[in-house]
């Protein structure tokens, strides 16, 4: 497994200083967050984003992943509106186009939050299913992975409402994407949802609460027990990265506790 940090760990500052520090610290890469404070892709010129691709060469990291959406309403996939439900799927093909320019494998999705209240889980779940078929085909022909989060109050908040998704789309670019944090405040046993799900999982966002709500602590701040959760992914083989979804503390404080607490839970 190797070690990522997402750019919410930087969320205050302009994304060439989280890719600098990030590099600095020993992260291997970067997961962007592909949303205003940081970078929203319509925010930057093709000649702003490769100067951006040149600070990534420069600092030798790789960007793993992009995150398209950070739990806001701002991009949903299962909104009555339709208007809405088309600006989430132009917001996805546009971080495709990001993941192309700066050479990420992976575009994470979530579905929306909160749940519309009267809208039907058939609607939304038929919405849902249309919306990440036309982002999985756009994403085939750039060569790219959807990442389908499960998150807490979304349409898709369990990883076998996720597998389920995944099955009826039939598009083998559509993988798994597991958030320890996100299983933890669904009660999942997180040990055996990676053993049940290791062949579609593709990524892993960890981050610590407790269990009330999505915190997105450092590491070791919450009641988390990572252990189990490390030596399931060693058992299933996994051999992605392990992404440190922070939010920002102090200055590096969050981004440096969690590269410690990852090292030590690596050894």
């Amino acid at each position: 497994m190797k070690l990522c940090l997402s750019s919410y760990a930087y969320l205050r500052y302009p994304i060439e200083t989280a890719i600098e520090r990030t590099s600095k610290l020993g992260y291997e890469a970067i997961e962007i967050f592909a949303n205003r404070p940081q970078m929203l892709p319509e925010d930057y010129s093709p000649k702003e984003i490769s100067k951006i691709a040149s600070v990534i060469k420069s600092n030798n990291v790789k960007v793993a992943a992009i995150t398209s959406a950070n739990g806001t309403p701002q991009w949903h996939f299962t909104h009555p509106n339709k208007r809405v439900r088309s600006d989430a799927v132009k917001h996805v093909k546009r971080c495709v186009d990001l993941a192309s320019d700066l050479k990420a494998p992976i575009v994470e999705v979530v579905t929306g939050s909160p749940f519309i209240e009267g809208t039907s889980q058939k609607e939304a779940w038929e919405w849902l299913k249309d919306g990440l078929g036309d982002c999985a085909e756009y994403a085939r022909r750039h060569r790219k992975i959807i990442g389908l989060e499960p998150e807490p109050g979304n349409v898709i908040s369990t990883s076998d409402l996720a597998d389920k998704m995944v099955k009826e789309l039939h598009a083998n670019n559509v993988r798994l994407l597991l958030d320890i944090g996100h299983l933890h405040v669904v009660k999942e046993n997180i040990p055996e949802t990676v053993m049940k799900m290791k062949d579609k999982l593709v990524h892993v966002h960890i981050h610590d609460n407790d269990s009330t709500e999505d915190q997105h602590l450092v590491l070791g701040e919450g009641n988390i027990d990572f252990k189990p959760i490390i030596e399931a992914l060693r058992k299933a083989s996994y051999s992605g990265y392990l992404s440190a979804e922070v939010k920002q503390g102090e200055g590096d404080s969050s981004a440096t506790k969690s590269l410690d607490y990852l090292r030590m839970l690596m050894n």
